[in-house]
């Protein structure tokens, strides 16, 4: 039955709607069994060794962490290594959900929503949850592409990551909508073959952030100011502007009048006038047409000029 198509407001993640439900994944977080190396697959192909399932597990990582940064470039590279650390810890390997890793889930996502410090209802900037439906879509279009640019074996490549990446964001939003992932895990083992734990082993909660992907913030394009707010940055900008000419005009007098060639305070020609009493002097001659203090007039130790140490004040 051919996969049913969705259409959303952003990209189309159509392809996501039909999973492969394969137990041979890449992915592993523990040694294999050496029962399990003793036997032959169930489809009947050579059983792979654990030197080529570990080379497999180390090439599907660094195949991952180089698609997610080409699906989702503004994810930072620690947060790369969050998503492979995800990834991998939330997989259910051979069993039909990873219920049985509950404790490394839960304790890896509560770390990660006390860092970001928000409401799991409201928070929307989620670079994990974004990154994976980037991821997903890119694995989608390779998968899916028939122009010949991309090989059956990147194909091949392309759905397996595919089916890694929706089982981790079904664990991811799952965890969302349901309050965290201490309170879906605990609900999920409470009532095993309730109806939640029947959506999630059947991977809805991916599907349904598939069709229904949350918005991110970062996205939107820039709000269009209005009319009094464009206004106001204008007037305060001249206001600014005309402050700090002033500033630097009453600045260029202060050093005219104050300041010398040679940079000596007090000696510009405007302090001379005001400092010096014969500036004064000539100012009140000017004004008054004569002296203008009769204390000016007098001279001094009989006009011999300031006194000296022993000179007498008889004339």
């Amino acid at each position: 039955m051919p996969p049913q198509r969705h259409t959303t407001k952003t990209v189309d993640y159509s392809k996501w709607d039909h999973f492969d439900d394969d137990d041979d994944l890449l992915l592993r977080t523990g040694p294999a069994s050496s029962t399990a190396l003793a036997k032959l697959q169930s489809n009947g192909q050579p059983i792979v060794t654990e030197r080529q399932r570990m080379a497999n597990h180390e090439e599907s990582l660094r195949l991952i962490a180089e698609w997610v940064k080409q699906a989702y470039p503004r994810i930072p590279a620690d947060n790369v290594t969050q998503l492979i650390r995800f990834i991998t810890l939330q997989h259910r390997g051979i069993h039909p959900d990873n219920a049985r890793r509950a404790a490394e889930i839960t304790a890896f996502l509560e770390t990660r929503d006390a860092a970001l410090g928000s409401e799991l209802e409201t928070r929307k900037e989620d670079d994990l949850l974004h990154a994976l439906l980037a991821l997903g879509h890119l694995c989608s279009q390779k998968a899916s592409l028939a122009d010949g640019s991309v090989d059956d074996n990147e194909k091949a490549k392309a759905n397996g990551v595919l089916t890694v990446v929706h089982g981790a964001l079904n664990t991811l939003w799952a965890a969302r909508v349901e309050g965290g992932a201490r309170r879906l895990f605990d609900q999920l083992l409470k009532e095993p073959e309730g109806t939640l734990a029947k959506r999630y082993c059947a991977l809805e909660f991916a599907l349904d952030c598939v069709r229904n992907p949350p918005e991110d913030p970062r996205d939107r394009p820039p709000e269009e100011l209005t009319w009094m707010t464009k206004l106001g940055r204008a007037v305060f900008m001249q206001v600014a502007i005309g402050l700090l000419c002033s500033l630097i005009l009453v600045m260029a007098m202060a050093t005219v009048a104050f300041f010398d060639p040679e940079g000596k305070v007090f000696r510009g020609p405007l302090a001379q006038m005001l400092l010096r009493p014969e500036g004064a002097g000539t100012a009140g001659e000017a004004v008054g047409g004569g002296v203008s203090d009769p204390w000016q007039a007098l001279e001094w130790n009989g006009g011999k000029g300031p006194l000296q140490p022993g000179d007498s004040l008889e004339h």
